[in-house]
């Protein structure tokens, strides 16, 4: 039986205790009314205690609703309060009265007879020490009001009719009936400890199976999101206990058996190229106080190396120790490889945007933005930049002799002869369109982008690339330049320093073509043609 029932059991045995008395008190009342002699005091007492117990029913009522005991408490000790005062009442009035002083009346009332009732109602309603101390003090005045009352007035005649049989009920029956009670503490207590037990047991399977709900949830939640979930308990000796889900094994394609959750046994899986560089950033991350959220390689058992995202965080003692590490391990290989797809996509839409797509060489977006930077480079500096523009003589007509296939293979040899040519990594070349070819030259003079020109002239002509429609029966090519330096002139606009370089290479065409002329010499006339 626990607390609330043992509660509802004192409550009910309390309303039938009040009602008792209530009937008893008016009983009473009428006994005493139909007497000859009546007096107020009497009949008002009995009236006054049987009013104050139908007084008690609200708050008593109120009190078990609120679960104050409290007051209910405070409402039964009023109860026998009163009560006591009426019984001690009618026993004063007759043990002090004129029906005391009657040989013939009988000295065993019946006000005595109702007092073990009395015990019993405080065993019902209060605990059980509570009780007994009651039980106790009412025993008490009731023979301190008594004894004095037969001494006085009789003399303690034994041999009166009722007065040996009161004082055998008074100074034996009443204390044994006290003492018999004593046993109801233990009773009391061994039922406080087992509802206290009870309650624990009733709480600690509550516990349980919100644990199991807890369990069940977090299964549902992690098998939902599919991921394997890791915990790792770190001990004050530095021994450590770590737990891997059957989620977890199934991941990586094994069991509990055959791998154990270890450091050692997760590193052998750990692709090489990951394994010093992933552990190093993790450790850092915790160590730091931040979520650890690293992507490494696993090498599962039937799917080869895949890629996993960790994410995990640390719990740490009062000196800041990490005592216990958890986390969730993801299998993100799909989105990894989407991403370096697309990665790969971007890449190759940038190349595409900015190359040309026959040669590989820059196009002509990709020419205007690197000449941009490096005029506006060599303005902040003061340095030089040359440009170099070429183009193949009569390509239409090799075109219309070899075919466009042909064509574009031509192309493709002239763009790898021209990269011979070039040094230095800032150097770069592009195709402008068609035949017509572009070499940026930072940080050189004019007599550099001279050299460079030349050299690339010699090349092809070397290379002797048949063209059975040209003059020289090779393929050749028209060369101009022209160079933006602090020591002269400086053009105003990259455009400028491009109609330099191409008026150069026009008159290098207007002059018979296969040719090199720098943009510097356009007023030597033809002595500035150099057929290298």
């Amino acid at each position: 039986m626990d607390r609330t029932k043992i509660d509802r059991t004192r409550y009910r045995s309390l309303l039938v205790a009040l009602a008792l008395m209530s009937v008893a008190c008016l009983a009473g009342m009428i006994a005493v009314l139909q007497r000859p002699t009546v007096h107020a005091a009497e009949w008002l007492s009995l009236l006054a205690g049987a009013v104050f117990c139908l007084a008690c029913y609200p708050p008593l009522t109120r009190g078990y609703r609120r679960h104050d005991r409290a007051a209910i408490e405070r409402v039964i000790l009023a109860v026998f309060v009163v009560c006591t005062l009426v019984v001690l009442q009618r026993l004063a009035w007759g043990l002090y009265g004129p029906l005391i002083r009657d040989p013939s009346r009988f000295l065993f009332r019946p006000t005595y007879a109702f007092m073990p009732f009395m015990y019993l109602g405080a065993f019902a309603v209060l605990r059980a020490r509570m009780a007994l101390r009651v039980s106790w003090l009412i025993w008490a005045l009731v023979t301190a009001l008594t004894l004095p009352a037969l001494y006085f007035n009789t003399g303690l005649d034994l041999k009166r009719d009722g007065e040996l049989m009161l004082l055998v009920w008074m100074l034996l029956g009443n204390p044994l009936f006290i003492l018999m009670m004593y046993i109801l503490p233990q009773y009391e207590d061994a039922l406080d400890r087992s509802a206290a037990e009870l309650d624990e047991v009733r709480g600690r399977n509550e516990l349980l199976e919100q644990l199991a709900v807890s369990e069940q949830r977090f299964d549902l939640v992690v098998d939902g999101l599919q991921v394997g979930v890791w915990d790792r308990v770190i001990a004050p000796d530095g021994s450590e206990r770590r737990w891997w889900s059957p989620r977890f094994y199934e991941l990586i394609g094994h069991t509990p058996g055959e791998l154990p959750p270890s450091e050692e046994a997760l590193k052998s899986l750990m692709h090489p190229e990951d394994r010093r560089t992933v552990w190093e950033r993790g450790t850092a991350q915790l160590r730091h106080g931040q979520t650890m959220d690293i992507e490494f390689r696993l090498l599962t058992r039937d799917a080869g190396y895949r890629w996993f995202n960790s994410r995990a965080k640390a719990v740490r003692d009062g000196q800041g120790r990490m005592i216990r590490i958890a986390g969730a391990i993801a299998d993100v290989h799909d989105r990894k490889m989407a991403e370096q797809a697309l990665q790969e996509a971007k890449q190759e839409m940038t190349r595409l945007a900015y190359r040309d797509t026959l040669t590989d060489l820059h196009n002509r977006r990709s020419f205007d933005e690197e000449f941009k930077r490096e005029w506006e480079r060599a303005r902040r500096y003061e340095r030089p930049l040359s440009l170099v523009v070429m183009d193949l003589d009569h390509f239409k007509a090799y075109n219309d002799r070899y075919g466009h296939a042909a064509g574009d293979r031509c192309l493709i040899e002239l763009a790898r002869l021209v990269k011979l040519c070039l040094h230095r990594p800032a150097d770069s070349v592009a195709r402008l369109g068609g035949e017509e070819f572009a070499i940026l030259l930072p940080e050189t003079h004019a007599a550099g982008a001279l050299e460079v020109a030349q050299r690339v002239g010699n090349t092809l002509r070397a290379a002797s690339l048949p063209h059975e429609s040209a003059p020289r029966g090779i393929v050749t090519a028209s060369i101009g330049a022209a160079t933006a330096s602090p020591d002269g002139a400086w053009p105003a606009t990259p455009s400028v320093l491009f109609e330099q370089a191409d008026q150069a290479l026009y008159r290098v065409k207007r002059q018979g073509r296969d040719g090199v002329l720098h943009f510097a010499g356009l007023d030597d006339a033809a002595g500035s043609v150099s057929a290298a």
